[in-house]
């Protein structure tokens, strides 16, 4: 008979908490801290050291020896990524360095907007000069994939359904999506660097979580991850000053290549979230995530209608409802 999940939970509670008390740990003092869009969980304990953060990781879903092996390849480079204090691989159990409480999402104010984002595009930056040759490159297999959850899981929400014409025209998109990617430089990406993924650590600085996932593509991927980020709304204005930013870190002249590249990319990026999000609320009860279906949707429409080689995913739009039936 399988578990219900609650009760897988519990039981993974419980053996967290075993591990915790055998490293010398409290484990009566630990609290929920947050979840994200994996089935990691994340609790605070204290110590004598201050506090730590418990990290629950199921070793079936999540791949943790790549983490902690990309955690100290970016500490390496002087990246500021939560430190390892001790690790059970084989039960999916961590305990990190606690980061705090104030993702750069919260932080955002009108004063702050500028300083914060240029720390950003700079932490990008740094990370966009990395090596890449221990990475892969974000194989066309992937990207396909990915934006067939946009197909599977929004549309089908949608009950839009695609006619061969449209699949026709869907596959026309996918292969200049795929020639994007595959175009120019490419460069370490995280995959989410959204506003969520960056902390605002107590001396000011940014601090970078959830990298594990890291490839290598061209820098729009990220630059859309940032910029177009699903849950936060950057003005126009800022959005081209940290472009120019980035450009001129990076030592890049086309800008208007740079910005194609985080239209064309951003698009498959944000056909993939729309997906996401509904299947995160669909099968995981996290209906959190649906508040950013408007926006995310909103930023799809604008690059679609500005491409002709993207008419079919502006027509798929079109044909959805303003709010989703989930």
């Amino acid at each position: 008979m399988s578990s219900s999940p609650n009760t897988v939970d519990t039981d993974r509670l419980d053996a967290l908490a075993l591990w915790l008390q055998s490293i010398g740990e409290n484990p009566a003092t630990l609290r929920p801290v947050s979840s994200d869009a994996s089935a990691r969980r994340y609790f605070r304990l204290d110590s004598l050291a201050g506090t730590h953060v418990a990290v629950d990781a199921p070793p079936d879903t999540e791949d943790n020896a790549t983490f902690l092996a990309v955690a100290s390849e970016l500490r390496a480079a002087g990246i500021r990524v939560p430190a390892q204090h001790a690790a059970q691989l084989e039960g999916g159990f961590l305990l990190m360095e606690d980061f705090g409480d104030t993702p750069f999402e919260t932080a955002l104010t009108d004063e702050t907007l500028q300083l914060h984002y240029d720390q950003a595009i700079d932490l990008l930056a740094a990370l966009h000069h990395l090596p890449t040759h221990h990475r892969q490159r974000y194989a066309p297999e992937l990207i396909t994939r990915e934006l067939g959850i946009f197909i599977d899981h929004y549309l089908t929400d949608q009950g839009v359904t695609l006619s061969e014409s449209d699949r026709a025209a869907w596959n026309r998109y996918t292969q200049w999506t795929l020639a994007a990617f595959d175009a120019g430089e490419a460069v370490w990406t995280h995959r989410d660097f959204h506003c969520r993924n960056l902390m605002l650590l107590t001396d000011g600085s940014l601090g970078l979580i959830d990298f594990q996932g890291a490839l290598y593509a061209p820098a729009g991927y990220d630059l859309a991850s940032l910029l177009r980020d699903c849950y936060v709304d950057l003005p126009p204005a800022a959005f081209t000053r940290a472009l120019d930013r980035y450009a001129s870190a990076m030592g890049i002249a086309d800008a208007g290549a740079l910005r194609q590249s985080v239209d064309i990319l951003g698009l498959q990026r944000h056909l993939k979230c729309l997906g996401l999000f509904v299947r995160f609320a669909r099968e995981q009860g996290k209906r959190q995530y649906l508040a950013a279906l408007p926006r995310t949707a909103a930023y799809a429409r604008h690059v679609a209608s500005s491409y002709p080689e993207s008419d079919i995913v502006l027509s798929l739009l079109n044909r959805c409802q303003t709010e989703p039936p989930l």
